[in-house]
């Protein structure tokens, strides 16, 4: 059975899924198991636990995040497979509807599976992308097709090296943050994307389950690194590479806007996020970032080099 042992965002993982990751896991135990369980018909309703929630949060849900008592959770991608997570946090079994396609769960599991997984583990979980520039981090915060992975590719394609692609964990360090090294693909959209800004990317690529190209150009030896700055990038039709201030309260409402897990529907959860993505609003200095949308593509590592040496 294909599957392998993989390390990403700080986890040793061996799983029966095959996973796009390309950091070497090393020899010590596993953090946290992924298997394959039986096929079983999957409801397009949440499962019937207590519902932590659910995206979109009003209306008929994609997907669905569903406690029991002692722990256990059921994240339910509607119709498609229910990722069963044990109490202790280290255990997956995927249980695919007999009729889904069985290729879409890797894609399922290495994007919102894994924030669910890091959430739960008390980490805080940023929609972002983030290149590593010198000894600091940018990440470029946004909604899906906001231009995150795009920012991040293009920023690569000048010297800059990916750390993550659309799920950065991030946490207290000192009287800073620190992230996590991720996904060591970029996942650039083939119908809306920038594809020949690909052609100054290189390194390994495939079309992913859902037609996106993917290219393998992670540096396969980061560590976890301080997070300089928070890049909200803003596509202008014409004009120059722009940098403005936002102030910190402005920077927490857009964590806020876009987040990359559920959002929670209890209190409890909701506090956690909200005070989470609060510090990292106080202590990470955030940005405006006009980019002129290519082709042709601008240079934007001045902008991102000075936002680094300003940490």
């Amino acid at each position: 059975m294909a599957g392998g042992r993989y390390l990403t965002y700080g986890l040793v993982i061996e799983s029966e899924l095959t996973l796009f990751q390309s950091r070497p896991a090393g020899d010590g135990p596993a953090d946290l198991l992924v298997c394959w369980g039986a096929p079983r018909p999957v409801p397009s309703e949440a499962a019937p636990d207590r519902v932590i929630g659910s995206l979109p949060p009003e209306g008929p849900p994609f997907f669905s995040l569903s406690e029991k008592h002692d722990g256990a959770a059921t994240l339910r991608f509607h119709g498609q497979f229910d990722f069963e997570l044990n109490p202790a946090g280290d255990r997956i079994t995927v249980h695919p509807d007999p009729h889904v396609d069985r290729a879409w769960a890797p894609a399922f599991f290495e994007g919102t599976v894994m924030s669910i997984v890091l959430t739960r583990r008390q980490q805080c979980v940023l929609h972002a992308s983030a290149v590593v520039l010198g000894d600091a981090a940018v990440a470029f915060v946004g909604a899906s097709g906001a231009g995150k992975t795009t920012s991040a590719g293009l920023a690569c394609s000048q010297g800059a090296q990916l750390l993550t692609d659309d799920v950065l964990p991030v946490a207290p360090s000192g009287t800073g943050i620190t992230c996590t090294p991720g996904s060591t693909e970029l996942r650039l959209r083939k119908k809306t994307g920038p594809l020949d800004l690909a052609t100054r990317l290189v390194g390994p690529r495939r079309t992913t389950v859902d037609d996106r190209l993917a290219i393998a150009i992670g540096a396969l030896d980061l560590l976890p690194t301080p997070l300089a700055a928070l890049v909200l990038v803003r596509p202008v039709r014409e004009g120059d590479v722009r940098l403005r201030d936002v102030a910190p309260a402005d920077a927490l409402l857009e964590l806020l806007r876009y987040p990359r897990t559920v959002r929670p529907v209890v209190r409890d959860g909701r506090a956690a996020q909200f005070h989470q993505l609060a510090e990292v609003a106080r202590r990470v200095p955030a940005y405006e970032l006009d980019v002129p949308w290519g082709p042709p593509w601008p240079d934007v590592l001045d902008a991102l080099s000075l936002i680094s040496r300003r940490a």
